[in-house]
């Protein structure tokens, strides 16, 4: 009975073991192997196993740090927050509590503006790390040495202020720092900035593809088009009534 019991127990030790090597982790979207163009319905067969939610299409970071006209592009204000159209962008966020850095992926879709039927694409990646203690330059320091030698390719680095809406109504902000990496048809940023805590703010990555970013200024441009047509109809048939 005893030798039994032993066997089973051993049996499912090492059931467990080998579940949990073939057992793989979801997809963490590093650099090279971000799956820009691929339709959504692909690109979230990569996270089973994380938690997905559906998010909004805020991208409040550009704003936040001072780099939206480092996009070319035309984004939405709700609340002096800006967001990609949500029209025709989808925006899920990915969570893994086993992710050693990474807290959050934001994953960013979109499709033809003029065309219901087109696929959703990814077409902007923006990844939130994990807190880190100390100070904000050292952690930044870090990341952009690591970044760097995976690219082989150094940043142009800039000071900047970092500034939420409540902020920029109380006139302050936090010392910011950011570095940009511009590579064939790829864009990427690192952003960080100080606190009044020792732990800093996540730092942030954002990954994006210039051809996809195309697609989403030309549904952007259609959408405007669009718009400004019914304007000018409601406007002609208000007219009729002068």
């Amino acid at each position: 009975m005893r030798k039994t019991l032993f066997l089973t127990t051993a049996l499912l030790m090492v059931a467990t073991f080998i579940y949990a090597q073939e057992k793989k982790e979801p997809y963490k979207f590093n650099f090279r192997s971000i799956p820009f163009g691929d339709t959504l319905e692909n690109v979230l067969k990569k996270v089973e196993g994380a938690e997905v939610s559906m998010g909004d299409a805020n991208i409040s970071e550009i704003e936040h740090y001072g780099v939206k006209d480092y996009f070319k592009g035309v984004f939405y204000y709700i609340s002096r927050v800006p967001y990609f159209n949500q029209e025709f962008v989808k925006h899920f966020i990915i969570t893994y509590p086993q992710w050693e850095n990474i807290k959050e992926i934001h994953l960013f879709f979109c499709r033809k503006w003029e065309d219901e039927n087109d696929p959703y694409t990814l077409f902007f990646v923006k990844k939130i790390l994990k807190p880190q203690s100390g100070h904000y330059r050292r952690i930044f320091a870090g990341l952009q040495s690591s970044i760097s030698n995976e690219l082989n390719s150094d940043p142009a680095i800039w000071e900047t202020k970092f500034q939420d809406p409540q902020m920029r109504l109380d006139r302050s902000f936090y010392p910011a720092i950011i570095g940009q990496w511009v590579l064939i048809n790829k864009r990427v940023l690192l952003l960080a900035h100080g606190s009044k805590r020792m732990t800093t703010r996540p730092p942030e990555i954002l990954y994006s593809s210039s051809r996809e970013w195309d697609k989403y200024i030309s549904s952007c441009n259609m959408y405007e088009i669009e718009k400004k047509k019914e304007i000018e109809k409601e406007g002609k048939k208000a007219a009729k009534d002068f």
